[in-house]
């Protein structure tokens, strides 16, 4: 007899608790409807923004994917826009399939370094006129080092496409495989130019560089102009396939 009245209190409070419910969502689709979009709404406000501040004051410099721009293109220009408000390097996005870690992280390494330079140029009190273009110059190697990296995703994609079983592929095969060493040579070239600027600023800043700024600005050109004319020298191998294959259709 106990454990049926404990059981008919357990279902009269379980029945009083949907009234209740019931009660109060009848109350809200009538005074005050629109919480019922209001709160979902906010909820999903809260995880959008929770994941942005995770992105912003992320410590990693790389974001993978499978193309360039699209939607993670536009999502990264929204987060590097908050991360330049708080002077945190930009996230770039880089391939994720045909090209190694270890080809990613010299991307990395040119970011960091690239911060460092900024970091000293702020601090220097001896490159005046020429402070803006070495900061210009020494953020335009990761972003030219992205697009090599890209262009060594498509140059590779391409390369596995090609018919070896004919002498004009295994032409192609080869010039290919010349571009994709002198992209990365390139690359590596970039990095190691850019890791002795930090020390060249210092001593520009104690007076004791044995050259001069102009020096420095001259050897990110440089290093940016070899990046770019790589990325040319690629177009134009694409271009010339593309035209073959179009005239033997």
């Amino acid at each position: 007899m106990n454990n049926r009245g404990e059981l008919g209190c357990a279902l009269l409070l379980v029945v009083g608790l949907l009234a209740l419910l019931v009660a109060g969502v009848a109350f809200v689709l009538t005074q005050a409807p629109w919480l019922l979009i209001a709160g979902p709404l906010a909820l999903i406000a809260a995880v959008v923004g929770l994941v942005v501040l995770v992105d912003v004051f992320n410590d990693d410099l790389l974001m993978t994917s499978d193309e360039p721009g699209g939607f993670t293109a536009w999502r990264l220009a929204q987060i590097n826009r908050l991360r330049a408000g708080l002077n945190k390097q930009p996230i770039w996005q880089v391939p994720k399939n045909r090209v190694t870690f270890e080809e990613r992280q010299l991307v990395k390494q040119a970011v960091r370094l690239s911060a460092e330079i900024v970091s000293a140029l702020r601090n220097s009190q001896a490159l005046v006129s020429e402070r803006a273009s070495v900061k210009q110059q020494a953020n335009d190697v990761p972003a030219n080092m992205v697009k090599a990296l890209w262009r060594l995703d498509r140059l590779r994609r391409v390369s596995r496409s090609i018919d070896m079983r004919t002498e004009e592929g295994r032409r192609n095969r080869e010039e290919m495989t010349v571009m994709e060493n002198q992209i990365l040579a390139g690359m590596k070239h970039a990095l190691d130019t850019l890791s002795t600027l930090p020390v060249s600023l210092m001593k520009v800043e104690m007076a004791q560089a044995d050259r001069p700024a102009e020096r420095l600005l001259t050897e990110l050109s440089e290093t940016n102009k070899q990046l770019r004319d790589v990325s040319a020298a690629y177009e134009e191998v694409r271009g010339t396939q593309v035209h073959g294959t179009d005239t033997s259709a």
